[in-house]
């Protein structure tokens, strides 16, 4: 069987008591059926810090069945993104202040992953990279595998915001490290203004700026669960139909996982 790596990254121990089984379920699993599935954390360690006003438990993570782990402390974390160039330009009112903070953290532990795949470009055929606090409604059809060449990288498609959805990610270990290591180029991607002032539309011209890598869309849903259990973004139109989802996936799994009766 081909070796394939899934990469969760952030603030593990965020909401991954509530979003775990999802993932195993709905992608790891999947994965499991034709793939040899390694495991690897990197986590953003919060410390004694409250996320969405809740203290979390720096242990949750521990339900992961992982190979590797990566930690980095945030306070390190937010001493090294001040460094990076362009880091002090603002674009409001989407990626600025707090909003653009916690995207330089997230694309600092992507990078890392970079750096992780990069060593091991001889060991995995495919490499697969969630953010931990995303709650899957449906299974990954593993048949986006089998038509990704070499440059595309298969995202989810619900959330795209005039750029694209970010934090899924699967493909080719070469190609999806040149999109996990865009800090290092970060200067480059926010000199064309048009996709300058979002997340999404810095990833979207991610894609472009890297040789037009193409952008394979996968039919797999989420909604972000923060420690506080709110859905993120859940006032936008574009979360309708994941939201939808979501409901109706909790209740059919109540029963197997009693946690979910607190999402509920």
């Amino acid at each position: 069987m081909k070796k394939l790596i899934v990469c969760l990254t952030g603030v593990i121990n965020r909401s991954i008591k509530y979003t775990w089984d999802s993932i195993k379920d709905n992608i790891i699993d999947q994965l499991k059926k034709e793939y040899e599935v390694d495991i690897a954390v990197f986590n953003n360690n919060v410390e004694d810090c409250k996320v969405d006003g809740v203290k979390i438990n720096n242990n949750d993570m521990s339900i992961i069945p992982y190979n590797f782990i990566f930690e980095y402390k945030q306070t390190f974390i937010d001493s090294e993104i001040v460094k990076i160039d362009g880091y002090d330009k603002e674009f409001p009112p989407y990626y600025s202040g707090k909003f653009k903070k916690n995207g330089f953290r997230l694309m600092y532990i992507e990078s890392k992953v970079a750096d992780f795949l990069e060593k091991n470009k001889d060991v995995y055929k495919y490499a697969l990279i969630t953010n931990a606090d995303y709650f899957y409604v449906n299974k990954l059809n593993l048949d986006c595998l089998k038509h990704l060449n070499l440059n595309e990288i298969g995202t989810c498609h619900h959330l795209d915001a005039g750029g694209y959805t970010d934090g899924f990610y699967i493909g080719q270990l070469n190609t999806i490290y040149k999109i996990m290591n865009r800090i290092n180029y970060y200067k480059f991607l926010i000199t064309n203004e048009k996709y300058a002032s979002s997340y999404e539309k810095q990833l979207k011209y991610c894609f472009i700026y890297n040789n037009n890598i193409q952008r394979f869309k996968i039919d797999i849903l989420f909604v972000k669960i923060r420690a506080n259990k709110n859905i993120a973004g859940s006032h936008m139109n574009l979360w309708a139909k994941p939201i939808k989802k979501f409901k109706d996936y909790l209740k059919e799994n109540k029963i197997k996982y009693s946690i979910y009766n607190s999402l509920i």
